[in-house]
């Protein structure tokens, strides 16, 4: 079994830049890079990373709490898991639903140095009873609160969802629906304030007869459906939090007999990969998926190294979203 002094040799350059390959890779020059990556596959060489760990104290390992049900993170955690990899760290997942009764579980592995750092897509604010909740490595991902303790990535849910809805009021609706998410959620507070602001601005009436709770689920789009086809008057558009709602939305609207977007428009937000292949293809509010993941996980790594500014490391890094126009909106008629 070959070991990481033959990997050296093969390749050419030293023990220490094998070394360097698996524990701080960036240090490495492309050129020593290639000849590495090389020689290990020549070899087949497996490196002992648990040794690795227990000689260093460390674990290289970093811990991910996102909600697993929404396919929009698929991408968010491929990007995370990308840098991840280049920095030498093992990505463990576990689910924001689950998280939300036990928080000191997961944030009690960075003390104990069973993780190194935590990605959290749900934002911790200060008076947070969880004592673990100021450790700085911490990185808050696709949720924003002004008063946060960590780092946050993120986009403008609020300007976001100001912007879809402003595209359906230039479309001439103004009886226009709502499908929430989560409620435990900062993203669907802003998201409907962002609706909300649309509406004002346009002089429309704001009614919470046409707001229905949502949980970010296929099903609940079906089941909500339902209700805005029995709504009277009965709504000519409907703004969803999220594109597997929308998606449920349509299938649901169709259920009751009516045309997506000829008798109700229906917009998403995140544009999944999903989104482009239903019928109608939604229109929708796309987030830069795999970007998010790769700054979270970039500005994690700096935080573990105690390479930041304390004066701007708190200040939120918003990421642009795009409108993505498809056939699931129509002007009203």
């Amino acid at each position: 079994m070959a070991n990481i002094k033959d990997v050296a040799a093969l390749a050419g350059v030293s023990v220490a830049t094998v070394s360097r390959y698996y524990s701080a890779p960036e240090k490495v020059s492309k050129k020593n890079t290639a000849k590495v990556i090389s020689a290990i596959a020549q070899l087949n060489y497996k490196p002992n990373l648990l040794a690795r760990n227990f000689t260093q104290s460390r674990s290289y390992s970093i811990l991910v709490v996102a909600p697993l049900v929404n396919p929009f993170l698929l991408d968010v955690i491929q990007g995370i898991q990308e840098i991840a990899r280049t920095k030498g760290y093992t990505v463990l997942l576990a689910d924001v639903l689950e998280a939300q009764n036990d928080d000191n579980k997961y944030y009690s592995m960075l003390d104990s140095r069973l993780v190194e750092g935590i990605i959290d897509f749900k934002v911790r604010v200060k008076g947070d009873k969880n004592p673990l909740a100021k450790i700085q490595n911490i990185v808050t991902l696709c949720d924003y609160a002004e008063n946060s303790v960590a780092p946050i990535i993120t986009v403008d849910d609020t300007k976001s969802a100001e912007k879809i809805v402003d595209y359906l009021i230039s479309l001439g609706h103004r009886n226009i629906g709502c499908l929430t998410g989560l409620d435990f959620m900062h993203a669907t507070h802003l998201r409907k304030l962002g609706y909300q602001n649309a509406l004002q601005k346009a002089g429309i009436t704001l009614s919470n007869k046409l707001i229905i709770n949502g949980d970010f689920s296929v099903i609940c789009g079906i089941n909500a459906a339902k209700e805005f086809a029995n709504m009277r008057p009965r709504p000519t558009a409907i703004f969803s939090m999220s594109d597997k709602m929308a998606i449920g939305i349509i299938q649901g609207l169709k259920a009751e007999g009516l045309r997506v977007p000829e008798d109700i428009s229906v917009v998403g937000f995140d544009d999944i990969e999903f989104a482009q292949y239903c019928d109608p293809p939604l229109t929708t509010i796309r987030q830069p998926a795999k970007e998010l993941g790769s700054n979270a996980m970039s500005l994690l790594c700096k935080l573990i190294d105690g390479k930041f500014d304390p004066e701007t490391v708190l200040r939120p890094y918003f990421l642009p979203t795009e409108l993505i126009v498809r056939g699931s909106a129509a002007a009203v008629k």
